[in-house]
């Protein structure tokens, strides 16, 4: 799955403000050097799992969800 232009929107937003109103997200977990979030883009339903490094955090990883 390629990321369509809503989901980069979405994604940019949320590395820029910390949210955005395009996806809906669906929570956080704290694993070891990390923090887990599960988003849901609104326009097009594909769901993304995005990593933030606690250690490096201007660094986020989006991986798309099954």
């Amino acid at each position: 799955m390629g990321i369509g232009d809503c989901c980069s929107e979405a994604m940019k937003e949320v590395e820029d403000l910390g949210l955005s109103d395009k996806f809906i997200k669906h929570g956080t977990q704290g694993v070891p050097g990390k923090l887990v979030t599960a988003y849901e883009c609104k326009e097009c339903g594909h769901n993304w799992t995005q990593e933030l490094d606690t250690e490096e955090p201007d660094r986020h990883m989006w991986y798309p969800q099954d």
